[in-house]
């Protein structure tokens, strides 16, 4: 039942669009899953792509793509939302296991389904990764709960734990968890926990020093002092537990950045909430039901409060899904709190605070349909977000509407001087309206703000080639590839700047390289035929540009007219 309401909720996102923000690189633009084959899985699991080791959520994006042979937003969505309903059903299972009442602990899966804060994680696709760490995660907490000890029991629950870590590294904090009802509800001994949860605990410590050893130190940005980042920690800490118990103003960008909270210095709201909270839990029967379920809330969220710096800290510290697993704590002390015998009045609280939160969170899910309508989103809660404006400035350039698109990547500009992405957006789009010079400075700017972003470079070497300053395009894309060597886009552009200095062979082997990491990429198939044909090998051209035409007329149809007179030249027709 509880699955079933909380699908009910978020059935909305069924018709949701992919975004332009991270559902890109991970699913519509990802070569890998285009189309999806045995080998471009296995390199998931071989190596780290795009910065983590997450080998188990690829497998599934690349199961999806596979399903309707090619990207399908309505199954990825689909997908997503049986992903929550079984989380839901999994917490209900897992409360009942710890000692709640059949009632409560339905109240509590309830709680952790509708809450609002959980709509980011069911409607992002991206977030996907997270709905199924927390779906093997709490599989293995209820596997570990169980209680009897068993062999069959103890493999089960190492799997489903190191499952949870390869969908994402937040499932760290599950051996922690494990731990927290040990001591706190199963006391069950020593001897009973210690052996189980040191392979846990080993085994996310060898994820945490897997994804810092992926992560380089240059994309860890908004960095303070320790004291700094205790400050940090502390206030993420108060936004989190504001927004569980007044869930409205969310938003993927709150724009809590360490710097700025450094800034703000003390809040005396929260000292003052501290304070308050430290006075409760003097009370024995305040501490008895409220301690567990906030140091379960706390744990969660521990890797992600800044204490120790994570990539996204350079927009906010704080995020939506950040709290998804947290929730489990709060729904603990529903659970537990809900009496056995409930009043009416009781009960009649309850069933309003369920209407009310799935309200919430039917209006929330409402906000991710599109890229437009989730970044519109954002800037009412956060005027100054400079992803906000990059955003609806890439969705305005897509759609041909460059002057609204100039004004967008202007004001993330104006929030935010250095913003690698708007100044090589903006640099592209002035490019294309024919101001060159003025798009290659900010390309240049691009590459000065963040010298990791490989799409600068890219387009660097596109704006130098077309100038016929080739020595320098080549250098730009030879870099574009170093930083992105599993990108087909990247060698593509090196290829094009290869053939015309006339150095066919090499750009072959460019080419050849596009079209096995993308078999679907037309402008790799092109280019192998062009260098083909510069190297007079024009029998060896026609597949390659035949091959170009039909993937061209099924996804591409603009480029039929062109394709189609290279292939005739060949022929001699």
């Amino acid at each position: 039942m509880v699955g079933a309401i909380s699908i009910l909720v978020f059935a909305r996102t069924l018709g949701a669009e992919f975004l332009l923000w991270d559902d890109d690189v991970h699913v519509t633009a990802n070569a890998r899953l285009d189309p999806p084959t045995l080998r471009s899985v296995l390199g998931f699991w071989t190596g780290p792509f795009l910065g983590l080791y997450v080998p188990a959520s690829y497998t599934l994006f690349a199961l999806e793509a596979w399903v309707t042979s090619g990207p399908d937003p309505r199954v990825f969505h689909a997908v997503s939302l049986a992903l929550h309903a079984g989380n839901a059903a999994l917490v209900v299972i897992l409360l009942a296991r710890l000692g709640a009442r059949p009632a409560g602990a339905a109240l509590g899966g309830l709680f952790f389904a509708l809450h609002p804060l959980q709509a980011e994680s069911v409607s992002w696709i991206s977030e996907q990764r997270g709905l199924l760490a927390a779906f093997f995660g709490l599989g293995a907490l209820i596997l570990y709960a169980r209680p009897t000890r068993s062999l069959r029991g103890d493999v089960g629950c190492t799997i489903l734990l190191v499952l949870a870590l390869l969908s994402k590294p937040s499932a760290v904090v599950v051996p922690a968890l494990a731990l927290l009802f040990e001591i706190a509800i199963l006391r069950r001994g020593v001897r009973f926990a210690a052996p189980r949860l040191a392979i846990g605990f080993i085994a996310a410590a060898a994820m945490f020093v897997i994804t810092k050893s992926i992560q380089a130190d240059e994309i860890v940005k908004g960095i303070v002092d320790v004291p700094g980042r205790i400050l940090v920690a502390a206030d993420a800490v108060e936004f989190y537990a504001r927004k569980l118990f007044v869930p409205i103003g969310l938003a993927p960008d709150h724009g809590r950045r360490p710097v700025l909270v450094v800034a703000q210095g003390v809040d005396w709201t929260l000292v003052a909430t501290t304070l308050v909270a430290v006075a409760a839990m003097l009370v024995p029967r305040v501490r008895r039901v409220v301690i567990l379920p906030f140091l379960i809330f706390v744990a969660a969220l521990a890797p992600v409060l800044g204490l120790v710096p994570f990539a996204h800290q350079d927009i906010s510290t704080v995020a939506d899904r950040y709290a998804y697993l947290a929730l489990l704590g709060p729904a603990l002390f529903v659970a537990r709190a809900w009496p056995e015998r409930p009043g009416l009045a009781l009960r009649a609280g309850a069933a309003i605070a369920t209407l009310v939160l799935g309200a919430l969170s039917f209006a929330q899910a409402g906000y991710w349909r599109d890229t437009e309508a989730v970044f519109e989103r954002v800037l009412v809660v956060n005027r100054r977000s400079w992803i906000a404006h990059t955003n609806r400035g890439l969705a305005r350039q897509m759609r041909g509407d460059l002057a609204a698109a100039a004004t967008e990547y202007e004001a993330a500009l104006a929030a935010k001087p250095d913003h690698a992405r708007a100044l090589n957006n903006l640099g592209v789009l002035l490019v294309q309206r024919g101001q060159v010079t003025e798009g290659e400075a900010l390309v240049l700017r691009a590459i000065d703000a963040d010298p990791r972003y490989p799409r600068p470079h890219m387009n660097l070497a596109a704006i130098l080639g077309n100038q016929g300053r080739l020595e320098e395009a080549q250098v730009s894309a030879r870099r574009a590839v170093e930083l992105a060597p599993f990108d087909p886009t990247m060698w593509a552009t090196l290829g094009n700047v290869l053939l015309r200095q006339q150095r066919a062979d090499e750009a072959l082997a460019a080419f050849a390289r596009t079209v096995e990491l993308r078999p679907r990429d037309i402008e790799g198939w092109v280019g192998l035929g062009q260098a083909d044909v510069a190297l007079g090998r024009h029998a060896r051209a026609i597949p390659s540009f035949e091959r170009a035409l039909a993937l061209a007329r099924e996804r591409s149809p603009g480029r039929v007219r062109a394709i189609q007179a290279e292939l005739d030249r060949v022929l001699g027709r």
